[in-house]
């Protein structure tokens, strides 16, 4: 059963101490190969940075950002806006959210009532563009986010929005993937049995 931090304010010093040392859902798709959905090579960079994490006791930036993503964020709430408008439902926010264990999490967007969560995607204008060309919409390029919220939350669906001003929306509802679910699922176990290896390798356990 998940563990809904609704307290958590995303972005906040606090949000990103609760987050330190947990492989989180934006990052999964490091974890497995999109094609052969085997271990992916870069697991191990994230190992290691979540073993940081946890030797520090806080978390560790590996990046600042840049204007893109500042204008993707300034978005988001009329983003929000536009989704729940559009589809009817009423959203919260949610902090944080991890399986029972604490073991791994996700940071969504939004979560509607008990029954899905929502991903807002605000990217620049030509990756909008390949966004409404595409008949999933931004799914294809955040298949392990929204697969891993699924395996977080339990839930059944999940809705992913690309949004832009002056240019149509991409909206598209992201059914479970239950083979991507176990094969994730698996790799998150191994994840966390190396990161445990390697914290008792550097502290002499």
């Amino acid at each position: 059963m998940a563990k809904f931090y609704e307290d958590l304010i995303q972005g906040t010093p606090a949000w990103r101490k609760a987050r330190a040392g947990v492989p989180t859902a934006s990052k999964f798709s490091q974890l497995l190969t999109p094609k052969t959905l085997k271990l992916s090579a870069s697991m191990k960079g994230y190992e290691n940075h979540c073993v940081a994490e946890i030797l520090t006791g806080r978390p560790i930036e590996n990046f600042g950002g840049t204007r893109a993503t500042e204008r993707g964020h300034e978005l988001e709430p009329d983003a929000f806006d536009f989704y729940e408008l559009t589809t009817g439902h009423e959203c919260r926010h949610v902090g944080f959210i991890t399986n029972d264990a604490g073991t791994f999490g996700c940071s969504p967007d939004g979560i509607c009532g008990d029954t899905h969560g929502v991903e807002l995607k605000c990217v620049g204008g030509a990756k909008h563009v390949e966004h409404l060309l595409s008949e999933t919409g931004a799914y294809e390029d955040h298949k392990a986010q929204v697969q891993g919220g699924l395996l977080v939350t339990g839930f059944e669906f999940w809705d992913i929005l690309a949004y832009f001003p002056d240019m149509a929306p991409s909206l598209y509802r992201v059914p479970r993937d239950e083979e991507y679910i176990s094969k994730l699922s698996d790799a998150l176990k191994q994840f966390n049995e190396n990161v445990q290896n390697k914290l008792r390798e550097i502290r002499g356990d």
